[in-house]
């Protein structure tokens, strides 16, 4: 990287939705950022729930109102569509967005070019080289709380869900396995859906090499696909054929497994005593959260994090060294300013209360698989496929022969 024309007052490192929010929301308060990717092109494509109340703080006339407004209609995104219009928004706030993969983020910190840049951000993720480099990759605490398949697709026209009531209990009953969906609005004459089954660790074992990024194809991989998840996904999408009449846009079938983590970062914030450069973790990096909460929490934290930056660049808070609840090595390391003390103090009480929420909806889930078990046993059920559709569902090649 070269000498640079003019200073830099933000590095964000990792252009994934968290960061893009936290670099426009810190351009439109008037600062020049740089947002460092190490991927040429964004990947992943599932569908996610990202409430408009994530985005509680932006002014009036934040670029990112349009998504908000599209949000409050419909909270089902999915992530490359959301990644696409933050770039384009990105764009027209001023960010200036490079692929460059950062292995050493100290280092990076020295360079000539950002010399005088006084504040260095970690996006990148739940591997964040921000966290290992700078933070000694410390976590306050790590728990794997349960683990599902996710099932990527596209169906042609507006898809819909199944109906759980009439139909949807039943499904998982035949599947005993709890499942959640979320279904996207139509776009180019196609809707993305995504689906959630619930596994155990036994399964997620067999299949923990299919991640987000490696999903396995079903139409060219499904040998590697453990069998327990064969049946449950065709069991499902037989229904959602034999109901909806979704017809699955051809090889748009993804599997992979995921661990829903809740963890957090030791430190979130830290001032360099050397360059006196300060260092702020945000998203997966700062804290890890499963059931769709992750990325409403980092976009929170990111809004919280741009206002911090902005009130630093501008009226330069004064060390706090005695914060009463922080020492150092705790949430926030070194000579921390006062503000962004505060952020540290948000994101960990943030944390603390999100991962009571997935613990708490992690029961509701295992009750429910629970239930789904016992009350497929017994003989008195009203709420079931009848016989003939039952085998159907099971044995039937996806909606080959449902009709």
């Amino acid at each position: 990287m070269s000498t640079p024309i003019k200073n830099v007052d933000v590095v964000v490192i990792g252009g994934g939705p968290v960061g893009l929010i936290n670099a426009i929301e810190t351009a439109y308060l008037g600062h020049r950022v740089v947002v460092l990717e190490g991927r040429d092109e964004y990947t992943r494509d599932h569908l996610v729930k990202l409430h408009a109340s994530s985005f509680k703080g932006i002014s009036k006339d934040s670029p990112l109102q349009p998504i908000v407004a599209e949000l409050k209609k419909n909270p089902n995104i999915p992530t490359l569509a959301l990644e696409k219009k933050l770039i384009d928004i990105a764009k027209q706030c001023g960010v200036d967005i490079r692929h460059a993969y950062v292995r050493d983020p100290l280092a990076l910190s020295k360079s000539l070019e950002f010399a005088n840049t006084k504040i260095f951000i970690g996006a990148d993720g739940r591997w964040s080289k921000v966290r290992e480099k700078v933070f000694g990759d410390k976590l306050r605490y790590h728990q794997e709380l349960a683990y599902v398949a996710q099932i990527k697709y596209k169906v042609q026209g507006q898809g819909r869900a199944l109906d759980w009531l009439r139909y949807g209990y039943a499904t998982q009953k035949l599947m005993q396995a709890p499942v959640f969906e979320f279904v996207g609005k139509e776009k180019g004459g196609k809707t993305s859906i995504t689906t959630q089954i619930t596994i155990d660790a036994a399964t997620f074992e067999q299949m923990k090499h299919a991640s987000t990024g490696k999903a396995y194809q079903w139409d060219t991989q499904k040998a590697k696909i453990p069998e327990s998840i064969q049946r449950c996904v065709e069991i499902w999408l037989n229904a959602k054929a034999k109901i909806t009449g979704e017809q699955p846009v051809p090889d748009s079938i993804k599997i992979s497994v995921i661990p829903l983590s809740a963890y957090s970062s030791r430190t979130i914030v830290k001032v360099d005593e050397t360059t006196k450069k300060i260092w702020a973790v945000v998203g997966d990096a700062a804290a890890g959260l499963p059931l769709m909460q992750g990325l409403n929490h980092g976009a929170r934290c990111a809004i919280r994090l741009a206002s911090t930056s902005h009130q630093h660049l501008t009226t330069p808070s004064e060390i706090s060294l005695n914060l009463k609840g922080f020492s150092a090595g705790d949430a926030a390391e070194g000579n921390v300013p006062k503000v962004f003390k505060s952020y540290a103090s948000y994101v960990r009480h943030i944390s603390v209360w999100e991962t009571f929420v997935a613990h708490c909806k992690n029961f509701f889930i295992t009750f429910y698989g629970w239930w789904i078990y016992l009350s497929s046993l017994v003989p008195w059920q009203s709420n079931k496929w009848n016989a003939q559709d039952a085998l159907v569902l099971r044995t039937a090649h996806l909606k080959k022969d449902l009709d």
